[in-house]
């Protein structure tokens, strides 16, 4: 029955709408046994029912899942971004999806640079590494004379490099934009190293 009741919410998840009928079809289970496991999942809200008319007769029911229903088949977002990357290399050129990627690290940097102390390098640095933490980057960094050396370790969007290795521009805009520096790329994760390692002078 457990089984019967997951395969009507993947087919719903699949087809967006569907009748009693068309899910009998697609599940392989008599009519009766659908419209039982459909009230089921619609008194504990996972689904929904409305009616639209199609030419003369009585309208016909069709069903869809909720916002809650929905919740239990999450997209996925890997897949999407490099979808989406792909599509704008396709419709664009090789070198519009690392513009893009300049465009969203910016937009991601507003939302930091507001309460970032302007005080001392190293109370900015301080921060920017606890604000990074936010994101999924693990920031350590190094002072020595007037040479800054910062080091990520973890990379949220590492994944993504292995398809589409521009994904690290993102990193680079996010934090020169939010340091308000000229970064120098001195390594990459995705080069096979340790840790990406940025570089600018106080």
């Amino acid at each position: 029955m457990k089984n019967t009741r997951e395969k009507v919410l993947q087919a719903l998840a699949a087809s967006q709408t569907a009748t009693i009928s068309q899910l009998a079809e697609q599940v392989a289970v008599n009519p009766i046994t659908i419209r039982h496991h459909l009230n089921n999942l619609e008194a504990e809200n996972l689904i929904t029912r409305s009616e639209i008319r199609h030419g003369v007769g009585r309208p016909r029911m069709v069903y869809r899942l909720t916002e809650q229903g929905a919740k239990r088949f999450p997209v996925s977002f890997q897949r999407l971004s490099e979808n989406l990357l792909s599509a704008i290399k396709t419709l664009y050129g090789p070198d519009a999806s690392r513009k893009a990627l300049e465009i969203v690290g910016r937009q991601m940097a507003e939302y930091y640079l507001a309460d970032l102390p302007t005080g001392s390098t190293e109370e900015t640095l301080k921060e920017f590494a606890r604000k990074m933490a936010l994101e999924g980057f693990q920031i350590q960094w190094e002072l020595r004379g007037n040479l800054v050396t910062i080091h990520n370790s973890s990379c949220p969007f590492h994944q993504l490099s292995q398809t589409h290795p521009e994904i690290c521009q993102l990193d680079h805009t996010l934090f020169a934009s939010i340091l308000k520096k000229d970064l120098k790329y001195k390594s990459a994760i995705v080069g096979g190293n340790l840790d990406c390692t940025f570089q600018f002078e106080v």
